[in-house]
């Protein structure tokens, strides 16, 4: 069990200065915050006794006589001997036009909702679909995600509509490609992009969906030269706010992986992007361009509705890119609500219960 530096339960090794500092007993965490009350440096990690319970390893240290409990289910949770498959990774599940449709995901109403499931669903398919949500609601509804970023505009939410003059295409009748939201604003972080239906009425205005990873990996598969362009390449997305009087810009690769080689967000917004690059780069780039776009545009991987009064969109930002076909504003109006909440509110909501538990039942088998 024991050896050198290091304790090994159930098949994970841990070393002693980790046990040290990252004990969930009583005495090491506040019993409200669980957060850590001392650091590394203030106490040594030599162990004076270790032992090995049916439920529990349990340790005294050279300085501090007092027994230190650590659950065995604890020790396992936040195991780190062995790799580590990402969490949300598991849960996402990639798509096109049909495989999404054979899926058939659900439009979840909002009057009687199960928060679990439309946000396991949020996770899984990187949008989400409520319905029966009054106008008058709204408000609470994204309170319980998580609180607005008020990244536009100070007011809560957005009114996407025709307004003569506007400062974005947004608020025309245009179609808009798939795209990002905010992909100009230089400190972004994940978001959730909502958008809120008050009104739909004219002819046209369905909205798109598509997932950008799985736009990425069928790019990386069969065009793996494209693929790597768009990663390595920094392209300027930006915009200028004649009304409000704002120039954001925001230099960014459009695809970017994570540590493992996974593509963990698509920057993408035809309307704002710029490129500047020597003239025997250019020709190349846009070739991976245009067949980025060109994937982007094909309705083989899009997903088309159109959204009803009391109906909200929800997607996630860095992942599922949104668009819109053209409408008729002089046969109708088109006219939505939108908002920003970070996604790491969802991921914390999610996150909160099954921590929770666990480190309660931590402190709890310590105190017993």
């Amino acid at each position: 069990m024991n050896d050198k530096d290091f304790v090994t339960v159930d098949g994970n090794r841990f070393h002693h200065v980790w046990l040290r500092d990252n004990c969930p007993c009583t005495r090491c965490r506040d019993r409200s915050s669980y957060q850590k009350i001392h650091d590394p440096c203030e106490r040594q990690a030599v162990p004076a006794s270790i032992d090995l319970l049916d439920d529990a390893l349990v340790l005294t240290w050279s300085d501090d006589a007092s027994p230190h409990r650590i659950g065995r289910g604890w020790l396992k949770a936040n195991a780190y001997d062995h790799p580590q498959m990402k969490s949300a990774l598991n849960e996402r599940l990639i798509w096109d036009r049909d495989s999404l449709a054979a899926s058939r995901p659900v439009i979840y109403d909002a009057a009687k909702l199960d928060t679990e499931a439309w946000q396991a669903a949020m996770v899984k398919w990187g949008f989400v679909r409520l319905a029966n949500l009054p106008q008058s609601e709204l408000a609470n509804f994204v309170a319980s995600i998580g609180p607005i970023s008020h990244y536009i505009s100070p007011e809560p939410f957005i009114s996407i509509k025709v307004v003569s003059g506007g400062e974005d295409i947004g608020l025309t009748s245009h179609a808009l490609s798939p795209h990002s939201d905010l992909s100009y604003m230089p400190h972004m972080h994940p978001l959730i992009v909502g958008l809120y239906c008050v009104e739909n009425n004219a002819p046209g205005g369905e909205s798109i969906v598509v997932d950008g990873y799985r736009v990425a990996a069928d790019l990386r598969r069969e065009a793996p030269a494209d693929f790597a362009r768009l990663c390595q390449t920094a392209v300027t997305f930006r915009q200028f706010d004649p009304v409000a009087g704002y120039h954001f810009t925001r230099t960014t690769p459009i695809l970017r992986c994570d540590a493992q080689g996974d593509v963990a967000a698509v920057t993408f917004s035809h309307k704002n992007f710029s490129v500047d690059l020597p003239f025997d780069e250019m020709g190349a780039f846009y070739r991976a361009y245009t067949d980025l776009l060109s994937r982007l545009k094909d309705p083989a991987y899009q997903s088309v509705f159109k959204l009803e009064p009391e109906q909200l969109l929800l997607v996630e930002n860095e992942r599922v890119l949104h668009g819109r076909t053209a409408f008729d504003h002089r046969a109708g109006t088109r006219h939505f609500e939108a908002f920003h909440v970070s996604w790491d509110y969802l991921a914390g909501r999610r996150d909160f219960a099954a921590r929770a538990a666990l480190e309660s039942a931590a402190q709890i088998s310590d105190a017993a």
